[in-house]
Parts: structure tokens; C-alpha cells; sequence
């Protein structure tokens, strides 16, 4: 599958796709429902229906023309008419049977034709990109045209990306990322992040040993390019996840919604209600501690939490906040805006996970997650070797990859551990590590990044 062919598909399908959002609740209304279907029937038409339409006519034609039914050249017959019935008869015949034998050849004609044409084959594909000096151009005009259509915040969910292979990987993301950025829609990626950088690197093979640093190598700088954000995926607390088997046994038993179904809707609206003025991780954590005598509550309230901290007002309060950090940053402006979005969500997923981490040893993690991910995966599997980092020495362990170990004397590194900036009096040691990751395990896994 050519890499235009995978784009020009995408295009496809992110047009389907929003013509069959507005069946849902969230559709756009009547007439720009209206409008919406209008153009998409206009371009399956032209793309899909005309090419058939006019093979048709053609062959058609030809058709007429072969039986003579159509003649080019016509006769002047004598006016007393001659000939007998059977010889008539016979060639009535004939012609039917011509016609018929057309009629099937010329619609074997028309589909073989047809499949070769419509916008998901092949041939179709190859055939547009050589007659045309813009192919996708028209494609992406008419995404844009459908997403101002719809006025509505637009989400695209991409899930198992980390089943498919390392070139359909590659060309997909690149393909959104050329091709449809400039549409106002927010696309989310649910897949392991260590497969989409393995992806990259295969496909990039010839520049992986030049390009690349300790800690992110090519596939983790090409991840840092294309999303905004990576965050693994919440772990549910033994609490939770019982509460969460109780109201399956409750529910396979009944039919009607369970008193513990209430409660829980209950309990998230009067949460909601409770966090709305909260910007601050610090006030979050006091309103849950004050329903942590309730398991349905406390989690409802942590779940208003984890959505509060990521709102506007919230992020305003840790750009702020995160002000003291700048100096352990990378030099460039895209890596504070990348580290208050980082940051909110690992907030988010200690919210939900139940657990109380200080945000500024979670702030001083955060940055060593965005700067060198492979060192963050090590030690959130061995927090243990903080101490051995903070002492300048790589601990003797033959896994642990060269690139890596360079990292264990590098000064930046152990300036962020020692958190060494104007204003920071909190260093970055074993216990914090072991609050932070808590029971994450391995923080490269199950990464779903927008």
C-alpha cells in the first residue's frame, strides 16, 4: 500500500467519519446536517459515481452502434417493401441475441471499470496521483470545508495503532500530520509508545546512529514533533476495581438501574458542583480528603478533580507554578507549553489513581520524562538507581543500554534530580520516585498521546 494511497484512504474515512458523527447526539443540526451530507453525496458522486456513469454511456454507445440499433449511416428503403416473415423473424433473432451478448459484456465492463475507479482501490489511486499534479489537494480541501461545516469540537480516536505494522504506522501519522494539522480537530492515540517509536526508527533506519541523544533516541524525537502530549493510561486501585466487580455481579442479577448506579450519578454531580472554583492540586486534595470516608464519593470527587486540573483556569495556575522550573528546560519555547500539558495530565492520573504526590517533585519527574523517556522508564522500574544517579555512578548491570548509562554522570540530568534552579528547595530522590509511580509500574506502557 502506497503512502499516498494510505492518505488519500484517511482522507476518506476522516470525511465518512464526521458525515456519520451527526447521527449521534452531538450532531450539528438539521441544515448543517443537511449541508454536511449535501457535500459528501457531491463528492462520492464525482469521485466514485461519475467515472461508472461515463462508461457506461460510453459503452453504451457502442453498443447501439455495434447492433445497429444506432445506425451512422442510414438507407433509404423502397416503398413497396419486400422480403419474407421468416427471414424478418430470423433476423429479430439475431439482433437479440446480439444485444444481449453487448449488454453482458458491457456491464462485466462497466464494473470491472467501476472497481478500478472508486476512491478506495488501487488502480484508483495510482491512476489519480498520475493525472493530477495536486492529488491529495482536493481531498483535503473537502475535509476542511466538511470540519467548518460541523462548528463543533471535532475528536478523532485512533486505537490498536500498535497491532499494525511500522510502515503503515509511519505513513499514517505522517499523513495526519501533513496533511490535516491545519483542520481545527484534536486526534488521540491509544497505543503503546515504544511500538510508534520503534515504528520511526525502522522506518528511518539509515539516520537512527546520527541522530538521536542519550536517553531519546530518533523515534522519541520524532514522537516529540508529532503529539503535543503522552500520558500512560490510569491503573485502577484494588478499591476501585472491587466497587467495580460489585456492580457487575449487582447488575447481571437486574435489569433495573442499582441503587449504587444512583448513588454513583449522584455523587458526580455533586462534585462537579463542589471543584468548578479549584484550579490548584492543593485544593483539589482537600475537598476529596474531605469525602474519603465514602469510597463511591471520594472517587467521583477524584474524578471531578482529574477533569478540573486539565481545564483552562487550571492550567493558567500551574503555567505560573511551573515558572520556577524554566531553567531545567530544554532552550525553546514548545518545551514549557509541553511540560504544563504534561504535567496537568500526570496530575489527572494521580487523581485518579488515588494517590497524593508533591507537585513539585512531580514537576521535576515530569521534566526528566519529557527530556530523557528511556531514563524515565529505567527508573520507574528501578527507582533504586536514583541514589546511584544522584552519586554520579551507573549501576553494574549489563541491561542497562551505554547511551543510558552516559546519562548517570550527565550534569543536566542530576540537576534536575537535585531540582538545581532559583526558587526550588525540593530534590528528586528514591521515596518521591517511588510516590510518583506508585503502582504505573513501567511508564512506557499503555501511552495515549494527542
Amino acid at each position: 500500500m502506497g503512502s499516498c494511497r494510505v492518505q488519500r484512504l484517511a482522507a476518506a474515512a476522516h470525511s465518512s467519519a464526521l458525515v456519520d458523527a451527526d447521527k449521534g447526539n452531538l450532531h450539528p443540526g438539521f441544515f448543517r446536517s443537511l449541508l454536511l451530507r449535501v457535500r459528501w453525496l457531491a463528492w462520492r458522486i464525482r469521485a466514485d459515481w461519475l467515472p461508472a456513469l461515463l462508461a457506461t454511456l460510453l459503452i453504451s454507445a457502442a453498443v447501439l452502434l455495434a447492433t445497429g440499433l444506432v445506425d451512422s449511416h442510414p438507407t433509404i428503403t423502397s416503398p413497396q417493401g419486400s422480403g419474407n416473415a421468416a427471414s424478418n423473424q430470423a433476423k429479430a433473432i439475431e439482433l437479440a441475441v446480439k444485444i444481449l451478448v453487448a449488454v453482458l459484456a458491457a456491464g462485466a465492463a462497466v464494473v470491472t471499470l467501476s472497481r478500478s475507479l472508486v476512491l478506495g482501490s488501487a488502480r484508483a489511486a495510482q491512476t489519480y496521483i498520475e493525472l493530477r499534479t495536486d492529488p491529495l489537494g482536493p481531498i483535503v480541501r473537502l475535509f476542511q470545508k466538511l470540519v467548518r461545516t460541523v462548528r463543533r469540537p471535532l475528536v478523532v480516536f485512533v486505537d490498536d495503532l500498535d497491532r499494525c505494522e511500522s510502515k503503515y504506522v509511519v505513513e499514517l501519522l505522517e499523513g495526519i500530520q501533513t496533511l490535516f494539522r491545519s483542520a481545527p480537530m484534536t486526534y488521540v492515540v491509544a497505543a503503546d509508545r515504544k511500538w510508534i517509536c520503534s515504528s520511526f526508527e525502522k522506518g528511518y533506519e539509515e539516520f537512527g546512529k546520527t541522530i538521536g541523544e542519550p536517553g531519546r533516541p530518533l523515534g522519541y524525537l520524532f514522537l516529540d514533533k508529532i503529539f503535543q502530549i503522552s500520558a500512560a493510561a490510569p491503573q485502577l486501585s484494588p478499591e476501585v476495581r472491587r466497587a467495580y466487580w460489585r456492580g457487575l455481579l449487582r447488575s447481571a442479577t437486574t435489569n433495573a438501574p442499582t441503587e449504587l448506579e444512583e448513588t454513583r450519578k449522584n455523587a458526580e454531580r455533586e462534585a462537579a458542583e463542589t471543584v468548578k472554583n479549584a484550579y490548584t492540586q492543593e485544593e483539589l486534595d482537600d475537598k476529596i480528603s474531605k469525602v474519603a470516608d465514602d469510597p463511591v464519593r471520594e472517587q467521583a470527587m477524584r474524578a471531578a478533580a482529574a477533569k478540573q486540573i486539565t481545564s483552562t483556569e487550571a492550567q493558567r495556575a500551574t503555567e505560573h507554578r511551573l515558572q520556577r522550573f524554566a531553567d531545567l528546560l530544554e532552550p525553546n519555547p514548545r518545551s514549557m507549553k509541553r511540560l504544563v500539558n504534561a504535567y496537568g495530565l500526570h496530575q489527572a492520573t494521580h487523581f485518579l489513581e488515588g494517590r497524593s504526590v508533591s507537585p513539585e517533585a512531580l514537576a521535576l519527574w515530569t521534566i526528566i520524562a519529557l527530556r530523557w523517556p528511556l531514563l524515565s522508564d529505567l527508573l520507574a522500574a528501578h527507582p533504586q538507581w536514583v541514589n546511584d544517579l544522584a552519586n554520579g555512578k551507573a549501576p553494574h548491570n549489563n541491561k542497562i543500554p551505554k547511551t543510558l548509562k552516559e546519562l548517570f554522570g550527565n550534569d543536566e540530568v542530576r540537576g534536575v534530580f537535585a531540582g538545581d534552579a532559583d526558587g526550588l528547595s525540593l530534590s528528586l530522590d528514591e521515596e518521591a520516585v517511588r510516590q510518583i509511580v506508585g503502582r504505573m509500574g513501567n511508564a512506557g506502557a499503555g501511552q495515549t498521546m494527542r
